[in-house]
């Protein structure tokens, strides 16, 4: 009887002044929880700063990256107690400038891909048909799904970032180019991951063992000019004389599959064959010829002196106008760089100009000189850059 008292005592309601000391005392304990919440973050602040780089590009990279961001700080403690202090430094390197790169995936793009691998025993014309003969439902198709653009730091993984990185540098520590670069200039030239707007993927490790016998054919002893002329000559590759409209750029790997696509996949691709050697190779490109109404892409490749140099470059009648080299990081001599410390805006810039990671090299592929000359009119102002370039010979 006395315990069922109990009970019934416990469960009868409380008075409003015990329930006013019970929530004077929990609301008491709230704000002293409350109180130690700003040292905590202050704390958490000086921890991850401690641990974690915090320039002003890889803050922007983690602010962009979303709740993907886990797999960025995974890379990073990966290497922290790595016995090789190069991979971290990598690592910050690719890291801080991933804002740079994005892909582009559509369903429809994967549908035609996997069609057109199918269909390498069809001759020109075959394939002209079986591509008339589908382009109705392709096009309909096309319509229904959009392709969007991700960037690479919201999906890259851990796993693969750590990979490429431990394959990057097997690669390099074999290279016979080693001796001769810096880690700046194989940062700059041999560990990207990618080229323009291809996904995210390993590739080093397989391209390396399948063309690995280029250079073993030679020999390291050899003259490296001699290797890479032949490794050039290796990936002429014969294009398939059709260009599939997937909507959006084919990637390097899907070229060699597909063996088709355009001078920017293939200077692409013959950059992953030649980073995969360890092979110091720059992809540049004019955006219009001097003496044609297009513009080109194709490679260059760095001697022991740090020259760059063209092999079976373009075309013998084709003129550069200006010349312009691709790099992994941002530039502080690229023109997006200038107009920023002008305080100009992105529409300031010409399209073909606008990227952060290219530098200007006419200089060192074609010959060229210096020329002082005084404008007859003032530029518009909405124009303040001006693309000039001149040619042929000068007395």
């Amino acid at each position: 009887m006395a315990g069922a008292q109990r009970i019934a005592f416990k469960y009868l309601p409380l008075s409003k002044e015990h329930l006013y000391r019970k929530l004077v005392v929990k609301s008491r304990k709230i704000f002293r929880l409350w109180g130690l919440l700003p040292f905590a973050i202050l704390l958490l602040g000086i921890f991850f700063i401690l641990r974690y780089p915090t320039d002003r590009d890889t803050l922007k990279v983690f602010y962009h990256s979303g709740t993907n961001v886990f797999e960025l700080l995974k890379t990073f403690d990966h290497f922290r107690n790595d016995p090789d202090p190069r991979k971290m430094e990598a690592a910050k390197y690719l890291i801080r400038n991933m804002d740079l790169y994005y892909h582009r995936e559509n369903p429809y793009s994967d549908m035609v891909i996997r069609w057109a691998a199918k269909q390498n025993d069809l001759d020109k014309e075959e394939l002209e048909q079986a591509i008339a003969g589908i382009k109705m439902s392709w096009d309909s198709m096309r319509n229904e799904h959009k392709t969007i653009k991700i960037r690479d730091c919201r999906r890259i993984k851990s796993e693969m970032l750590i990979g490429h990185i431990d394959q990057a540098f097997s690669i390099w520590d074999r290279s016979p180019w080693k001796r001769h670069f810096s880690f700046e200039q194989f940062c700059d030239h041999l560990l990207s991951y990618k080229t323009n707007h291809a996904k995210p993927r390993l590739w080093l490790e397989d391209y390396s063992n399948k063309y690995r016998w280029i250079f073993d054919s030679i020999g390291m002893e050899r003259d490296l000019q001699e290797s890479i002329s032949l490794a050039f000559e290796v990936t002429e590759t014969p294009f398939r004389s059709y260009y599939l409209d997937i909507g959006r750029h084919l990637d390097p790997l899907e070229m060699e599959a597909l063996l088709t696509g355009d001078c920017t996949v293939h200077a692409d691709w013959r950059g992953y064959v030649m980073r995969s050697l360890g092979a110091p190779v720059g992809n540049i490109y004019t955006p219009v010829w001097a003496n044609k109404a297009w513009g080109h892409h194709w490679n260059i490749w760095m001697d022991k002196e740090g020259i760059w140099n063209e092999i079976k470059a373009r075309e013998d009648e084709s003129i550069p106008g200006k010349v312009f080299l691709h790099h992994f990081g941002k530039q502080k001599s690229s023109f997006r760089a200038i107009a920023e410390k002008e305080g100009l805006s992105e529409r300031d810039i010409p399209p073909h100009l606008m990227p952060w990671n290219i530098s200007d090299v006419t200089g060192q592929v074609v010959p060229a000189s210096d020329l002082t000359f005084d404008l007859t009119a003032h530029p518009p102002q909405s124009n303040p850059f001006v693309y000039l370039a001149t040619w042929g010979k000068i007395s």
